[in-house]
């Protein structure tokens, strides 16, 4: 597959992460772990979550380049993939305004949102150009200390939960945005991924992989 066109769905998956994060605030259900600390920032400040989410993943990629003096121009790749993803959610935002007034109609809200950010994580990792930040974080920070990704990954969702439960406690008075859909979200968005990548993964393929493993 050709760079432009592995860049185009590429962030085409980061649109589809953004619809699926602003389905998951709508569903009221509460939202993923990666996105909950960004989401009680949001409601504390007044300030729109996509900002608050851009300002994080240059937290993010701020770390990155300290704790690393390797591929440092595939690390400042993500900024500019941040402020997209970043406007994309705000614009999300504001196209769906609307509340759900039932349980289905919120859990249909969620499982949309959870479909629709699988499909973004499977269209952001397989055209292999760069991470998210927020993954390129937890990427660095394995590199850095020998641990698998997936361990750290899972210590980097439980204490964004964490932090974000103390933070909305202290200054909403609630962990707003962290409910059953923060639980369903960490449980099904991985595997449904995995699914993704396994189907439709060599698709993204280069010609030369492609080769290879034909002969």
């Amino acid at each position: 597959m050709k760079k432009t066109t592995r860049a185009f769905w590429y962030l085409a998956g980061l649109a589809l992460l953004a619809l699926g994060s602003a389905l998951s605030v709508r569903s009221e259900l509460g939202v993923t772990a990666t996105a909950s600390i960004g989401y009680v920032l949001a409601a504390a400040s007044g300030l729109s979550l996509g900002l608050i989410t851009m300002l994080n993943f240059m937290f993010f990629i701020a770390v990155q380049l300290l704790f690393t003096c390797k591929s440092r121009l595939r690390i400042l790749m993500q900024l500019p993939f941040s402020v997209f993803f970043s406007a994309v959610l705000d614009f999300c935002l504001d196209m769906l305004r609307f509340e759900a007034n039932s349980l289905i109609a919120k859990f249909a809200l969620l499982v949309l949102g959870v479909l629709l950010t699988a499909a973004g994580v499977f269209l952001t990792v397989s055209p292999g150009i760069v991470p998210t930040a927020p993954d390129g974080f937890v990427e660095t920070l394995a590199g850095r200390f020998g641990w698998r990704f997936g361990v750290v990954k899972n210590i980097f969702d439980l204490v964004s939960v964490t932090l974000a439960a103390g933070v909305g406690l202290l200054c909403v008075g609630s962990p707003k945005g962290i409910g059953i859909g923060t639980l369903f979200s960490a449980l099904l968005i991985g595997p449904l991924a995995g699914v993704l990548m396994k189907r439709f993964g060599n698709s993204f393929a280069k010609p030369q992989q492609t080769s290879a493993k034909a002969g």
